[in-house]
């Protein structure tokens, strides 16, 4: 069934190439969301940068047929139509105020449009469905109430997003070969098991000996905890020593971490990070994150850009004053802070750089979209690797999923890549008291 397809404000902010994504089927957009892009044409966020680009490719199409039935979006696709002076339905109106004080209510205009050409094509009697596409749930709800169809974006939808977050797989092998890979560090593997490159396996034996091993290039490669103290920080459980194997390896160009809150992840991070730049394997780290507060807004900060970034970057002051602890480390971590090798930089104004021989540490990756991971991943240059940290527990933005989130959409495209190494931290080290509030709270 063909469909015409209603576009909400946030689907818009969340992709400016969203005009791309719904195949031959119609869109329509109505005037009020084009009033509602003007408020979030100027900055230098993603949502930004998404809203001039979509009224960019709306404005070189023709004037006069985007208002009068749409204009073609290009071979393969449907029509695009702005609607515009379209009445109020009473029947939305029995439910749904128009104004607020003297403006209109962006959210109700466009229920009243998905309404009208939803009672348009059944009075033309056609073969069409008119759906909402919305990231806001309550308008969803409000749309079901008059029944009209609606629905999430599904473009940024990663499938069986879930799958990302499990622990390490248990394998059991024979004991002889757990013996073998003690002794050699490194087997080939002939039983049968599907596994992806670079997957961490927890190996258990009849004999209850076991192993942590990384497959890699059709072999098993031992883990050892002992082996991997960077900056004073070892292991303290098996998915922790698979972090820092991938941490510490300089051809795992792209790291993943995933962990709720207190499973180690910056503090492995910074560790592994400091170890690399203190051995010259890198020029330079630079810690990033996307600007969110949590609750309300602390509004204005004095100083220059690095005074009103700081307090947003407390997570990775606190794990540097941990590992500081030890003399020696804190005199090395403030020698690379006065050769200025340590950076602090907000995920907005990474759009245009090129960071080269860098480690590149991005905090709080579940708060970012899609289009934001490609932005700053692609700002990756000649020998940089990128370090990402996520927990899914503790999104903060509203049009974000554990389904939709730049994280998880992130770690579904590399997964297997020769490059790439995800890990899922799951047991809380920070404290009794943490481990405990993440469970029960």
């Amino acid at each position: 069934m063909k469909k015409i397809f209603v576009l909400d404000t946030n689907i818009i902010l969340n992709d400016g190439d969203c005009l791309q994504s719904f195949g031959d089927n119609d869109i329509t957009v109505p005037i009020e969301v084009i009033t509602e892009l003007d408020r979030f044409k100027v900055g230098l966020s993603d949502i930004n940068y998404n809203a001039r680009k979509f009224l960019r490719t709306v404005a070189m199409m023709s004037h006069t047929k985007i208002f009068n039935g749409g204009d073609p979006l290009g071979e393969g696709l449907g029509n695009l139509r702005i609607t515009s002076n379209l009445e109020y339905h009473e029947n939305v109106a029995k439910n749904f105020k128009r104004y607020q004080g003297s403006e209109p209510i962006v959210d109700h205009e466009i229920l009243n449009t998905t309404y009208c050409l939803t009672l348009k094509e059944k009075e033309r009697g056609e073969d069409i469905e008119v759906v909402l596409v919305t990231k806001d749930l309550n308008l969803q709800i409000k749309a079901w109430s008059l029944h009209l169809s609606a629905e999430d974006y599904k473009n940024d939808i990663t499938p069986n997003a879930t799958s990302y977050y499990q622990k390490a797989r248990c394998i059991s092998i024979k004991p002889a070969s757990v013996n073998e890979l003690y002794e050699k560090k490194e087997i080939n593997f002939h039983e049968k098991i599907e596994a992806h490159e670079n997957e961490p396996l927890i190996l258990n034996s009849k004999s209850q000996k076991s192993a942590l091993s990384v497959f890699k290039n059709g072999k098993l490669n031992l883990i050892t905890k002992d082996s991997m103290i960077p900056f004073g920080i070892k292991a303290l459980n098996s998915e922790q020593a698979f972090a820092l194997y991938a941490l510490l390896n300089p051809a795992m160009k792209f790291v993943t971490l995933a962990g709720k809150a207190g499973t180690g992840k910056t503090l492995l991070a910074l560790a592994a990070a400091f170890k690399l730049l203190k051995e010259n394997v890198y020029d330079q780290i630079i810690l990033c994150r996307n600007i969110v507060a949590v609750g309300a807004d602390i509004g204005y900060l004095p100083g220059d850009a690095d005074d009103k970034v700081k307090p947003y970057m407390g997570a990775f002051a606190d794990n540097i004053a941990f590992i500081s602890k030890n003399i020696t480390f804190k005199n090395e971590i403030k020698q690379f802070e006065h050769e200025n090798k340590i950076f602090y930089i907000p995920t907005s104004l990474l759009r245009g750089r090129s960071i080269t021989k860098t480690i590149f540490i991005i905090d709080e990756s579940q708060n970012l979209t899609p289009n934001e991971v490609k932005t700053i991943v692609t700002r990756a240059g000649e020998g940089t690797k990128v370090i990402m940290l996520g927990d899914v527990q503790q999104i903060d933005l509203p049009h974000l999923t554990e389904a939709s989130n730049g994280f998880v959409y992130a770690i579904s495209r590399f997964l297997g890549k020769k490059i790439h190494s995800h890990v899922v931290l799951v047991k809380g080290e920070r404290s009794e008291l943490a481990e405990l509030a993440g469970e029960l709270l």
